[in-house]
């Protein structure tokens, strides 16, 4: 006897081929028939008239935080996906000593729009080390998968100190780092993530910590990587579109350490029709040479909110905006609002849209948002 059995439903089974109907199978725990099953089973469910699909993996997500408290990671599994990877972009909360514990949440605040309050009641905080970090969500009854990969940023503070933020990264310490990346592979990481991108600005208008690293860094904790055997990088690369330069040194990663890269990622970009197409040429030519680069790519566009109360990452990049977040009270900075100086000077440094042929209608998606947009709320995406 089964112990379920899912009837009539629409089989989609990601093998490529055709969708039909079929009733599936279960016992203990697995998928043991698919086609007509009518023998008995220990329950059963009517499910005419919906889709039957494996889970989908969310292969770039920022639960980091948010797992410690919600074992569902939601919104993501009303949405059908079962697995998720976190520590993306090398945003991460392992390792991290515990007096470090409030600069590392008040940059997932800032860089990913996640409010301080909700991370710092919510945070189940358990040893400092990554394998610790790894045990802790493995002794929760999860109910999702999850992955997760060796935060750069994370890695960089718990090494550096302050001096992740401000500078490159001395040989002993890249060493340091090295030897952290080859215990965390032991300990289950499916990999390093790191970030270059403009857009990520912690805290104060500082650069996040990845992005101080020189490209010898990230070579030398790739290699501590692969060390293993395993593993993959995700980056989110310093230029958007990708540079041919900057993508071809991470094919050049890929082959030196013969492990996968994926970078974050190609997004729709309608005011520039056929910007991805270098990309996709040179993407083509580095697989068939054996460069293992994939893009990721977003299957809708871009969307960021924000308040003017909690202000924003990519517009605290801005020198006339980290002047208004830095005003003593709301009357300075209406007083700043209604100064015709700081009007010009916003004005001027705001990013300009390049024009367009007469009748075209503009969709704004890209990695940089332009000021008027910005992350606010804890999303699954980035």
């Amino acid at each position: 006897m089964l112990d379920l059995v899912l009837r009539g439903g629409r089989v989609c089974d990601g093998s490529g081929g055709s969708a039909h109907d079929a009733d599936v199978g279960i016992e203990a725990g697995r998928i043991v028939a698919i086609g007509r099953t009518g023998g008995a089973a220990r329950r059963t469910l009517d499910v005419r008239g919906l889709i039957v699909a494996p889970g989908f993996v969310d292969v770039h997500t920022h639960y980091d935080a948010q797992v410690t408290w919600d074992r569902l990671c939601t919104p993501s599994c009303w949405h059908g996906v079962t697995s998720v990877v976190i520590g993306n972009c090398g945003f991460a909360l392992a390792p991290c000593r515990s007096s470090d514990r409030e600069r590392l949440l008040r940059m997932l605040e800032h860089v990913e729009g996640m409010p301080f309050e909700s991370l710092h009641a919510g945070v189940a905080w358990e040893g400092e080390s990554f394998a610790e970090y790894v045990r802790a969500l493995g002794a929760r009854p999860l109910g999702v998968n999850v992955g997760a990969l060796l935060g750069h940023s994370a890695l960089r503070a718990y090494v550096m100190g302050d001096g992740a933020y401000t500078r490159a990264a001395r040989a002993g310490e890249v060493e340091t780092m090295a030897a952290l990346v080859r215990e965390g592979m032991v300990a289950g990481a499916l990999g390093f993530a790191t970030s270059r991108s403009p857009a990520h600005v912690g805290e104060g208008g500082r650069p996040v910590p990845s992005r101080q690293a020189r490209r010898a860094e990230v070579d030398a904790l790739v290699g501590a990587m692969a060390a293993s055997g395993r593993g993959v990088l995700e980056i989110t690369p310093e230029t958007f579109p990708v540079s041919a330069d900057e993508l071809a040194w991470l094919q050049g990663l890929a082959r030196t350490s013969r492990r996968p890269v994926s970078f974050s990622a190609i997004l729709d970009v309608p005011d520039r029709p056929g910007v991805w197409e270098p990309v996709y040429a040179q993407l083509r030519d580095g697989l068939a040479a054996g460069a293992a680069v994939y893009p990721q790519v977003s299957c809708r566009p871009m969307r960021f909110d924000f308040d003017l109360a909690t202000g924003c990452a990519s517009l605290d990049a801005m020198p006339c905006w980290r002047r208004w977040r830095t005003a003593p009270s709301d009357a300075a900075r209406l007083a700043l609002l209604a100064d015709a100086s700081t009007r010009r000077s916003s004005a001027a440094r705001s990013p300009r849209s390049p024009p367009r042929a007469a009748g075209t209608r503009s969709t704004r998606s890209s990695r940089s948002p332009p000021p008027s947009t910005c992350a606010r709320a804890s999303r699954c995406c980035s």
